[in-house]
């Protein structure tokens, strides 16, 4: 959880923490004015956020903002999902290179022995070889992509926040007068006087 308080109005900093958060490429998924909105970031395969933002009123005139950022619970499916879909392809190469593994010992001919065929594979040593590849794919799938999928799902976990953190960081203790603010030529946003690239569309605010 995040918590950041500001020399701002309820109506000031709702304002001021929506138009950052559009700007950044959020998606607002609900809100209610000067109480809460939620957002979303990203999509469902690369760590997709979902953003609560709630606001309070502090003191005489500053505002308190509290935000939680979790991931989508469609990545979580996605993960989960792509887990179990590596599960069972790996586990079925297993399978296979145990049974092309039987058929070249002439135990038995079925799917393995049969792959084998198809691919010219009728010689012991080239069967031995090509059995080979497929069993440290196999290893490599079992053990390799869902170990990195787990590290990539702890890493956008542990990052969930950063969205969070510069967005509140952009917020303004207070609101600047007229002749702190710089207008974008190419948008029209309003900017601080000592900002260097527009907010909104990212285009330099003043010319080389």
């Amino acid at each position: 959880m995040k918590e950041r308080i500001v020399g701002l109005s309820l109506e000031e900093v709702w304002n001021e923490f929506r138009r950052i958060s559009l700007s950044k490429g959020c998606k607002i998924v609900e809100e209610k004015a000067t109480d809460k909105i939620v957002l979303e970031h990203g999509s469902f395969w690369n760590g997709g956020k979902r953003i609560e933002v709630h606001f309070f009123s502090h003191g005489t005139r500053g505002s308190r903002i509290v935000g939680i950022a979790k991931l989508l619970p469609s990545y979580q499916i996605y993960v989960a999902t792509s887990i179990l879909l590596t599960l069972i392809i790996g586990f079925f190469l297993w399978w296979l290179v145990l049974d092309m593994r039987a058929y070249i010992e002439g135990v038995r001919s079925s799917l393995g022995g049969r792959i084998l065929e198809f691919f010219g594979y009728t010689k012991f040593r080239e069967a031995l070889s090509f059995i080979d590849i497929i069993e440290k794919l196999t290893l490599f799938i079992l053990i390799f992509c869902p170990i990195m999928e787990i590290i990539q799902a702890c890493w956008y976990y542990v990052k969930r926040e950063s969205i969070l953190d510069e967005i509140f960081a952009m917020v303004p203790d207070r609101v600047p007068m007229k002749s702190e603010i710089i207008l974008c030529p190419n948008c029209g946003e309003k900017n601080r006087q000592d900002s260097l690239y527009c907010t909104k569309c990212g285009k330099p605010l003043r010319e080389n």
